[in-house]
């Protein structure tokens, strides 16, 4: 993993700041789902992080 639970970070393209809350070794949802949220289609055998976003 590159990022650590409680970690602030800064998201590079979008500039946006969170916190790391949640983080799985890999995808581990529903095919469905990433057809329908993952619009940019980044690899499922990554860590995929929860952010909690400042400011939401």
């Amino acid at each position: 993993m590159i990022f650590h639970l409680g970690q602030i970070v800064e998201h590079v393209r979008f500039g946006y700041r969170g916190v790391i809350y949640h983080c799985d070794g890999e995808f581990s949802l529903t095919d469905e789902w990433y057809d329908e949220m993952a619009k940019s289609k980044p690899p499922k055998n990554k860590p995929w992080y929860g952010v909690l976003v400042d400011g939401s």
